[in-house]
């Protein structure tokens, strides 16, 4: 195998292939980056902890072909150090490969790549074409709602669903749960769903850039997407989603218009109080909606407690209730609008969360917290 590749060319594709590469992964194999260099002058860069799988395939001089397999750890850091010039790359005896930059050259030991998962490339039953702003804006906005509790796997994914034209994506902790859609796509099919682990999902919003076309093939156990020269597949999360149209309301007793800082500020200081307090796991904050004003308060016995006032414009009634300061937070710096909506029901009911008039093809739902 021997082969000549440009070294920032090299070092952009192993950063994006290594996000699928586990370090604990206790076969060995796995904690590498597959190298191929092809007959058509093409490097394959391949990485996999059998969960998620990334590919990408970049221009090389290839004087012999071969497939290997490299430890991620060494190649990545040592290809990350070395200078901005053309890198050779030469298999020797005793499993090493010769990496050669100018005058200079390292030596890393390697495994033979033809036992080195593949992954394949496919045409799903239901095909997807977006636009990359479209699909990391929805990644974004569900992440942070995304459970982490391995128990309930179908929490930890987000559901894709095509329906009625529109591609759903939703996402819930059971706590809060986030729905946005795209309504602006190609697709071959009128109805489908699928449960995408929220990890994969991350790393393609990492990968893909704005102006990509993204291309997204699903079958029933499997997506894969497909963005210029780099392919990720990813085991799809078996189950069913939970019903949210359902859990979602449909009217509401309460409209409140709030600058979005201003509510955030407040209750980033009020986090302050609450957050080291044992007693106090929730980080519960009291709401008081009056008819211009929100009162915010909260109290934490050890430390200390706070009072704010936040201006609001209300339609409906007054209602006094409880929430957790952190799941708001992480919900409102998630949120771009500089004024938000939240509408109310009751203490017990969800409440939702959403953008301004030019911003609404999201919301967040988030459950109160009983005041003690």
């Amino acid at each position: 195998m021997k082969f000549t590749v440009n070294q920032k060319e090299l070092l952009t594709n192993l950063l994006i292939v290594n996000k699928a590469v586990s370090n604990k992964n206790i076969q060995p194999l796995l904690s590498g980056i597959y190298l191929e260099a092809t007959s058509n002058n093409k490097l394959v860069i391949r990485g996999t902890d059998m969960e998620l799988g990334i590919e990408s395939e970049i221009s090389s001089f290839v004087e012999e072909t071969g497939k290997i397999v490299v430890p991620s750890k060494y190649l990545v850091e040592l290809v990350r150090k070395m200078p901005m010039v053309d890198l050779e790359f030469i298999t020797g005896e005793s499993n090493q490969i010769k990496i050669s930059y100018g005058v200079s050259e390292v030596k890393l030991n390697y495994y033979e790549g033809g036992e080195y998962p593949s992954i394949h490339d496919f045409e799903g039953e239901c095909f997807l074409k977006l636009k990359g702003n479209d699909l990391i804006n929805a990644i974004v906005l569900t992440q942070v709602v995304v459970s982490t509790d391995s128990t309930r796997p179908i929490f930890t994914g987000t559901l894709i669903e095509i329906k009625n034209k529109i591609v759903n994506f939703v996402s819930s902790d059971t706590h809060r749960l986030c729905h946005t859609y795209i309504d602006e796509m190609e697709t071959n099919t009128d109805r489908w769903e699928a449960i995408v682990p929220a990890k994969s999902l991350k790393e393609v919003s990492y990968i893909i850039d704005e102006d990509d076309d993204i291309e997204i093939h699903f079958t029933n156990n499997r997506v894969l997407f497909k963005i210029k020269n780099i392919k990720i597949v990813s085991r799809l999360i078996e189950g069913k989603f939970v019903n949210y149209q359902q859990v979602i309301p449909k009217e509401f007793n309460t409209d409140i218009n709030i600058i979005k800082k201003s509510l955030l500020d407040s209750l980033e200081r009020a986090f302050v109080l609450t957050r080291d307090e044992l007693k106090s796991r929730l980080n519960t904050v009291k709401f008081n909606i009056k008819e211009k004003v929100m009162i915010l308060s909260s109290r934490a016995s050890e430390i200390g407690d706070i009072y704010e006032e936040i201006p609001i414009y209300l339609e409906g009634s007054e209602i006094e209730l409880g929430f957790n300061s952190k799941y708001l937070i992480e919900i409102l710096r998630n949120i771009e609008s500089d004024e938000i909506k939240i509408k109310l029901n009751d203490p017990q009911s969800p409440g939702i969360i959403m953008g301004n008039e030019a911003n609404q093809k999201f919301i967040y739902l988030i459950l109160p917290v009983r005041l003690q």
